[in-house]
């Protein structure tokens, strides 16, 4: 009995704690809901709150189309509202994306996700794409070339259902789309070009839909195909043409028109040509090369990168010499694939005297094109410090001139080379050339001039400024504006060992923004700002501004705080000109008791979700100009009024807009509307006419009214005096008079004229 009471009670014990696990670790999902708009790739997204516990600690997670997630703190007032901006650092990716919040000092799992959508930005002309299947095909009509079309925005997303032309530049190309009208979801459209004409055809890449070119320009070499050569009789020997039908990949290069047998520094010339394993000339070769040589004194072309007018063969000018008798030897690699390369020997042999030119410092005058520079390449450095490096005839000295003044001297070595560092440049543009001078100091040759712009000086912060101004509370929001270099890629402030990066100005470049909220401990933080140029140079600003943390005012229970309202500006009208808009409001009427308006701001913007940008009047007038807008952009506009002490409007006023014009636009505008008019009014009056002329035509009396006017009083006068005549006796066999048949019958004998 004891066991069965205690297997009972094990089995109760048991039943009781599953019921009681699961209600004891249950966490309940988050009031909190979430509402968001729609946005475009790189710019900010805003978020709204509500239904949060009053004052909770607040978290907002973003979840991002590619996976990637992402928290931010958010401060709630003592209402469960609040709304934040997600930075446009974080949209670049167009897809949708996801938002669910929930407090983090609650046992509370995120709440139900909020959805919005990025949209790709406008076309980027630089980051779109322009692929082709061949850059080389028959100049037959026939032979296609497929070109497809990638419209992306500069964060590299695709840009669907835009119209794309692509524009030949010479009368015998043809250009056909071949897929839809307007480019798919991968931003992708495709085209076929067709040549009749040989030669290079170049070809433009237009959106029409965003009135952008690209700058990516496809360029195709079409060139005479075998049958049209074999109708003209034959081939000649110096030109090579291969169908695209028959012309497979490159399966070695070979060096040609190259004599068998050359003298000591006699420059040369020769081809190098790519064939296929059928030795076919591989016609769509665009590989780079490199020379090599068995004489290391030798001079070789610089590495040379084949290009679709090549059509697989390129002829190297006055590039090489041998500095060494005997059998040498000439090799050409791809330095892609060093399987694919040509070789050739030569016997090279010394000068004959009676051939020699000599020149007065004993230098022989074949060696004048013996300069060669390697490094550096021009452009841009980051570095003070830039080593030179080429090739030059051993004896000889190179000079390097900096804006035309001499920097320093090395000579060449017996390797016929050369280098030479030159240290402490000064930030700007530099043109350098390359001497070679001979023991004489007299110049054998010249460099081509190498323009080098260094810039190791990282931007400079202008100016940062902090809103509002003075003391921040706990958990508050603020707003931190750093002024400097516009387009740089990384301006972010350091802030309570956190980097958060800061948005460039939709419309003022230069000036970078973000949203930061000061933590809950008290005390003063600093600012440091971390910028870093296309270059690579970073540098961080220290202590640039200082921000005091202070605890937040509270409001007794039993008091009610009153807040302060200049009220809700009404009545806004918007006029455009030339390069500005002027705006008109009325007085607000609705602010609490004793509100006295100082002034007004007004957000601006390219779209009323994005009225970014503000401006504060002067004083309490009701209107004002905003100048130096884009004419032919529109611009959305919403005004507050601020009182004594800086405090807002409640809420904005209605939004409005306007395009500025320029005047000579306006002029047209209202010319054409006035054309308009004018061509409406005498429309309207010819047809006034046209009406009145066919009242007059339409007859009122005449023998067709007077003809039917007596058949009407005929029928009816017949009419009454079969009334009063009786009905006809059923032996004659008729039947009433009234009937239809008898009416038939009589009418024919009614004279209706009398």
């Amino acid at each position: 009995m004891k066991n069965r009471l205690s297997i009972h009670a094990i089995l109760a014990i048991l039943a009781l704690s599953l019921l009681i696990s699961p209600l004891a670790g249950a966490v309940s999902s988050s009031s909190i809901e979430l509402e968001t708009i729609d946005t475009v790739a790189g710019y900010s997204a805003l978020v709204r709150l509500s239904n949060a516990p009053g004052n909770c600690d607040a978290e907002v997670k973003l979840e991002k189309p590619d996976g990637g997630e992402v928290a931010f703190p958010v401060s709630v007032d003592e209402d469960g509202m609040a709304k934040m901006d997600i930075e446009g650092y974080y949209t670049k990716k167009a897809g949708e994306y996801q938002v669910m919040g929930r407090c983090t000092n609650r046992n509370e799992n995120y709440s139900a996700a909020e959805t919005f959508r990025v949209y790709a930005d406008e076309v980027s002309s630089s980051v779109s794409e322009v692929d082709m299947d061949k850059k080389t095909a028959a100049a037959d009509g026939n032979t296609p070339v497929n070109i497809a079309v990638y419209l992306k925005d500069r964060y590299g997303n695709p840009i669907a259902k835009h119209n794309v032309n692509l524009i030949a530049g010479r009368l015998g190309d043809e250009v056909i789309l071949i897929s839809n009208n307007y480019t798919d979801n991968q931003g992708k459209i495709i085209f076929n070009v067709y040549s009749q004409e040989s030669g290079v055809a170049s070809f433009i890449v237009y959106d029409e839909t965003d009135n952008t070119t690209l700058n990516d320009r496809p360029e195709i070499a079409f060139y005479e195909s075998q049958s049209q050569f074999a109708a003209m009789g034959g081939y000649s020997d110096n030109v090579l043409f291969a169908s695209s039908s028959t012309s497979g990949p490159v399966s070695y290069l070979e060096i040609e028109e190259l004599s068998e047998t050359v003298s000591v520094g006699e420059l040369l010339n020769f081809k190098v040509i790519a064939y296929d394993d059928q030795k076919n000339a591989a016609m769509d070769y665009t590989g780079e090369v490199r020379f090599s040589s068995s004489d290391n004194n030798a001079t070789l072309p610089k590495d040379y990168e084949f290009q679709a007018e090549d059509q697989g063969s390129h002829t190297f000018s006055l590039s090489l010499s041998f500095k060494t008798s005997g059998t040498q030897t000439l090799t050409v690699t791809d330095l892609d694939d060093n399987e694919i390369y040509g070789e050739i020997e030569i016997e090279v042999g010394n000068k004959s005297t009676g051939n020699s030119s000599t020149s007065g410092s004993g230098s022989s005058s074949s060696d004048n094109n013996d300069l060669q520079i390697l490094t550096p390449l021009p452009g841009t450095y980051s570095a003070d410090t830039l080593t030179f490096t080429g090739n030059a005839p051993y004896g000889t000295t190179v000079k390097i001139l900096d804006n035309e003044e001499e920097i320093g001297s090395t000579e060449a070595t017996v390797s016929d080379d050369f280098e030479f560092k030159a240290e402490n440049l000064n930030d700007g543009p530099h043109v350098f050339l390359l001497t070679t001078v001979d023991s004489k100091d007299e110049v054998l040759e010249t460099s081509d001039e190498i323009v080098i712009t260094i810039d190791t000086t990282a931007p400079q912060i202008d100016k940062t400024t902090i809103d509002p101004e003075g003391d921040i509370s706990t958990n508050e929001a603020f707003v931190v504006t750093v002024y400097t270099e516009p387009n740089l890629p990384q301006v972010g402030i350091i802030f309570n060992n956190s980097i958060i990066p800061l948005t460039e100005d939709v419309l003022i470049d230069g000036v970078y923004s973000g949203t930061l909220t000061a933590p809950e401990e008290l005390g003063e933080y600093d600012l440091d700002v971390l910028v870093v140029d296309e270059l690579g140079n970073e540098i961080s600003y220290e202590k640039l501004a200082t921000v005091n943390v202070v605890q937040g005012s509270t409001v007794a229970p039993e008091e009610e705080a009153v807040v302060a309202n200049p009220g809700t500006v009404t009545g806004v009208e918007a006029v455009a000109g030339d390069q500005k808009v002027t705006l008109s409001w009325q007085t607000p009427i609705d602010g609490t008791e004793g509100a006295v308006i100082d002034h007004y701001r007004i957000y601006y913007g390219p779209d009323p979700e994005l009225l970014f940008s503000t401006i504060d009047t002067k004083d309490s007038s009701t209107t004002t100009t905003i100048e130096n807008l884009q004419n032919g952009s529109t611009y959305y506009f919403a005004l507050v009024a601020l009182d004594l002490q800086d405090v807002e409007s409640a809420m904005k006023s209605s939004i409005v807009s306007g395009t500025p014009e320029s005047a000579e636009d306006v002029l047209f505008s209202a010319a054409v509307e006035d054309q308009q008019t004018k061509e409406e009014e005498a429309k309207a009056e010819e047809d006034a006419l046209d009406t009145t002329v066919k009242e007059e035509d339409t007859p009122d009396t005449g023998p067709e009214v007077i003809w039917l006017m007596g058949l009407s009083l005929g029928f009816a006068h017949f009419y009454f005096q079969l009334r009063k005549r009786p009905v006809a006796k059923r032996e004659t066999g008729f039947e009433a008079f009234s009937s239809p048949q008898s009416i038939k019958r009589i009418i024919p004998i009614i004279d209706i004229r009398r």
